[in-house]
């Protein structure tokens, strides 16, 4: 009888120890959560499907897909933001962070549509089926389309900077991306040059990822580099004097629309 007692509390320990493990385990592989999202949201995990809430936890190798006129937008672990477009598809392949150090590493699969990335300190990747662009502590933009029959992804950088290159290791070339630039990567081919971001590109990358129903305004300054532009257009009516402003390398820090004479 005595026996048969140390046997069984020896199997309770280790079933005990068994459920902590795991626990600890899935706590580990938890990496965000869903924060906001308008419309379809589906939500695939271990083969099975299910509609998405907001404050559901979101793990690794999840995947998030968004319908018709539907976003999300997903907290992370590690304080980055990301937001998919309607119509878009991605997975979480690779997630590690830890608290304690704010140190970590994440690997996100962009299959289809927009994709909206704010990140923090930890170093950060997008993969699409064409390219791989790595960040850290950056906001840019990542999107997938299709052009005749080849596939092609684009990054949009908003703030920070970004290397990418194509998701072949076969296929030499790296191309970096900075503030208010874009880079292409075709299949089959290197990564495009950067060039300057198009304002109607930036405003509908802007518009796409935003769970807001007002259209969002696009400052220019980050995607324009003409301030001859701006200058050209007249005031609505004449302005009122004033003392010149002093020197500085960014004409934008300065520049100040003039009120109204009376």
């Amino acid at each position: 009888m005595h026996r048969f007692s140390v046997i069984t509390s020896l199997i309770i320990f280790i079933l005990a120890s068994f459920s902590v493990i795991s626990s600890a385990d899935t706590a580990a592989q938890e990496a965000g959560t869903i924060a906001s999202l308008k419309g379809k949201v589906i939500l695939q995990r271990d083969g099975a499907e299910s509609g998405a809430k907001i404050n559901d936890k979101i793990y690794l190798h999840d995947t998030i897909e968004t319908k018709a006129d539907s976003r999300v937008k997903i907290l992370f672990s590690d304080d980055s933001l990301l937001s998919l477009a309607e119509n878009s598809k991605m997975t979480i392949k690779e997630y590690l962070y830890e608290k304690d150090n704010k140190k970590g590493a994440s690997v996100i699969n962009l299959l289809e549509g927009k994709l909206k990335s704010i990140t923090g300190k930890a170093s950060f990747e997008i993969h699409t089926p064409t390219a791989v662009a790595a960040s850290r502590g950056t906001y840019f933009f990542a999107w997938v389309f299709k052009e005749v029959d080849k596939i092609v992804s684009s990054f949009a950088v908003v703030q920070g900077i970004i290397e990418i290159r194509n998701s072949d290791l076969k296929i030499p070339g790296m191309s970096v991306v900075k503030n208010g630039y874009m880079g292409t990567v075709r299949q089959g081919a290197g990564p495009s040059l950067p060039n300057l971001t198009p304002q109607g590109i930036m405003q509908d990358l802007i518009n796409s990822t935003q769970l807001t129903e007002k259209p969002a305004f696009v400052p220019e300054k980050p995607v324009m580099a003409e301030p001859d532009q701006l200058r050209k257009t007249p005031p609505s009516s004449p302005p009122i004097n004033r003392p010149p402003l002093p020197p500085s390398s960014d004409w934008w820090d300065n520049f100040k629309p003039h009120s109204s004479g009376t």
